[in-house]
Parts: structure tokens; C-alpha cells; sequence
């Protein structure tokens, strides 16, 4: 069930009384064209803490104080630097300091538990595809449909940190947020996000040797795909924890993302020889051979693309309308910063105009077998 959405409360229902005469601000709205007259403007005080803009010496020198103690906590919270705060919390925090000041050094102690469990917390948190094991994925990898499993681990810091149950007070949250990108023979590619918030069933204590443990199962149709791209990535949502009986407070912080790139079953032909099918596939020239021309590209070699791309521009060319569009997809495969695909006067502009750009990064794929299998990719289009 999605969570209620927060109410706002109109300024215009928020009471003006019960402040302090201590300076004044004044709202005078400009009057639209042709609407009726505006109410006269009402002046509204706004209390500054710490008295008013008059007083002894004394005040002035202990407002002065406080200010900068304040603003370098505030400055140590910028740099994300919790040693400093903590260390300057230890410094002024004395029994004769003004409540209102001791109670907002407390506070800044609490963030700086709550900032270092998060540093703490992305430094260490790994997310392993357990997919990608060998005797699970297959002497090519995963290929698309397979089922994926992932699996977050937290690992138990130092000190003893307290996560909250569902049904604590303080529930410790988490989003993990699924990322796909299917890319199609025809060179168009489908975005997907889907999100997922998780809570724990009991709270847990993080300690070494007691580290958190998420998994997470991730089953996708084929759906057409020539590739397939998976990102993860898991968050910590806003919060609290407990840190050494503080409750310190979190904010939304990314911990961890994995990347799993997929492809279709019986890829490894296409992998040990790309240029040969990449001239295989365009002298057919046929549908049923278009998604090799564009597997070949995603799988082309940097030595060997200048030689790809010129065999693709000759289709962009001379080729038909539906073999142009196919080869302008490769040649996004093969190049990074290209034209769209299907612009096909942009593609011979840039190829007569440019030298050999640089390759697009390829994705780690696991070595194929030694003996070869029959290509099947997906038919082409969704």
C-alpha cells in the first residue's frame, strides 16, 4: 500500500500571534491584471532567538560565542567530517551553557553518529550477483530470461549499531530500485525502473560477526531483447538508528549498485568471431539476420571497428530503409557520440567528416566455450 501523502497546511491558516516584536517584515503582493483589488498588506513579526538587537556588551560578546561555535559545527556538518564534530561538540559541551544551546550540541553529537554509520555504511555494503557464479551462469554468462539473484550485505560495524524492526518506533528502510534497459534490434531502447521498499521483520543489532543480509530475486521475460541491462542499486532511507544509546539520525543515502549485462543464448560465435559475422550477416542482408549485424558491433573489438564501421556505412548507403536503420543501430554500437539512430544523413556526414572515434566501452562478458553453439538470438523488435 503507498504511503498516505504528507498534508500542507496552507500559510494562510498558520497563526500570527504570540510573536515577538523584534522586527518587522512586510508582504505586499503585486495585483494581478484584471483581478479585483487585493486586501491591504499585514504586517508580520518574525522573532530572532537570543533576545533583541539591544543589550549589554556582556550579551553581544555571548551571542558572538555561541554564533561561532554554531556556525563551526555547521561547517564540520558540510564537510561531512564527524571526528570534527564530535570533537568540538566535547569542547564546548559544559553544564553552565543556555539549554537551548546545550540541547543543539546534543544534536549535532547525534548527527555525527548518523554521519559516520553512513560513511561506514557505503564504504563497506557490497551487492553481489550470485547469477555470475560459474557453475550457475554457463560458460557465456547469464543470458536473458535467467533468473537473477543478488544479495546486499551490511557488514556489522565496529560498535554495536541498532536497526529498527517494522514494528520498532524508529523501522529502518530500505530502496532497492530495479534498472532496465532492453535494446532492440531496430536500435530503440526500452527503459524500465521499478522500485521496491523493504523493512526488516525484527530489529538487528550490527556488530562484527552480525552483518545484514537482503536477497533479492529479480525474474524478467525475455521480451525481445538483443541486450539486456540490469542495474541495482539499494538505498538507505531517512531514519534513525541507535549508536551507543543515541538515536542519530540518517538521511536517503545510496550504500551500493551492480551492474549484470545480459545477452541472448548461444552469443559465444558471435563473441569469438565478430567481423565475420558482422560480413556474414550484412551480405544476406535478410530480417532474420539483422540482429547478428547489431550483436557483431556490441561485440566488435577496438582494432577491428574502423573496418566494421565502413562496412555498415556502405549499408547506410546503398542499403534499404529497414537494413539502413539496423546498420545505423551497429554503428551506435560501435561508436560513441554518433548520430541517432536512423539519421542516415548524419551518419555519412559524420563518417566523411570525423576521424575514428572511440569505441564504446563493452561490458564484461565471460569467455565463451570452446566448442561453439548455434546462434539463437531474439526475432527483431519488441
Amino acid at each position: 500500500m503507498a504511503p498516505h501523502p504528507p498534508r500542507v497546511r496552507s500559510a494562510a491558516w498558520l497563526p500570527l500571534w504570540g510573536l515577538a516584536a523584534s522586527c518587522v517584515v512586510v508582504y505586499e503582493p503585486m495585483e494581478p491584471a484584471g483581478s479585483a483589488p487585493l486586501p491591504p498588506a499585514v504586517a508580520v513579526t518574525v522573532p530572532f532567538p537570543g533576545g533583541g538587537l539591544h543589550g549589554t556588551d556582556e550579551d553581544a560578546a555571548r551571542r558572538d560565542y555561541y554564533g561561532g561555535v554554531l556556525r563551526r559545527l555547521q561547517d564540520a556538518v558540510a564537510e561531512r567530517d564527524p571526528a570534527q564534530i564530535e570533537s568540538l561538540v566535547a569542547g564546548f559541551l559544559r553544564a553552565d551553557l543556555p539549554e537551548w544551546l546545550r540541547d543543539r550540541l546534543i544534536g549535532y553529537r547525534a548527527t555525527a553518529k548518523g554521519l559516520w554509520f553512513l560513511d561506514l555504511a557505503r564504504a563497506t555494503a557490497r551487492l553481489e550477483c550470485e547469477t555470475l557464479a560459474a557453475p550457475l551462469a554457463g560458460p557465456e554468462g547469464p543470458t536473458i530470461g535467467t533468473p537473477l539473484r543478488f544479495l546486499f550485505t551490511l557488514p556489522g560495524p565496529g560498535v554495536p549499531v541498532v536497526l529498527g524492526g517494522r514494528s520498532d518506533p524508529d523501522p529502518t528502510g530500505f530502496l532497492v530500485t530495479l534498472a532496465i534497459d532492453d535494446l532492440f534490434v531496430d536500435g530503440t531502447v526500452k527503459h524500465q525502473e521499478m522500485p521496491e521498499f523493504l523493512s526488516l521483520d525484527q530489529g538487528l543489532t550490527l556488530r562484527p560477526g552480525s552483518d545484514l543480509q537482503l536477497p533479492i530475486a529479480i525474474d524478467l521475460p525475455p521480451g525481445g531483447a538483443l541486450r539486456r541491462t540490469v542495474v541495482v542499486r539499494v538505498e538507505l532511507l531517512p531514519g534513525h538508528v541507535q549508536i551507543d544509546g543515541v538515536r542519530a539520525p540518517l538521511a536517503t543515502t545510496e550504500l551500493v549498485r551492480q551492474r549484470c549485462d545480459l545477452w541472448p543464448a548461444g552469443i559465444g560465435p558471435i563473441r569469438r568471431e565478430p567481423l565475420a559475422t558482422l560480413r556474414e550477416a550484412l551480405r544476406r542482408g535478410d530480417p532474420e539476420h539483422f540482429p547478428h549485424v547489431v550483436l557483431a558491433a556490441a561485440c566488435m573489438p577496438a582494432e577491428a571497428r574502423a573496418e566494421a564501421g565502413a562496412l555498415l556505412i556502405d549499408v547506410v548507403r546503398l542499403g534499404t530503409p529497414p537494413q539502413g536503420r539496423v546498420a545505423t543501430a551497429a554503428l551506435r554500437e560501435l561508436f560513441a557520440g554518433g548520430p541517432r539512430v536512423g539519421d542516415r544523413d548524419g551518419w555519412l556526414r559524420f563518417w566523411a567528416g570525423t576521424a575514428v572515434p572511440p569505441a564504446v566501452p563493452q561490458p564484461a562478458v565471460p569467455q565463451p566455450a570452446a566448442t561453439p553453439s548455434p546462434v539463437t538470438p531474439p526475432a527483431g523488435g519488441r
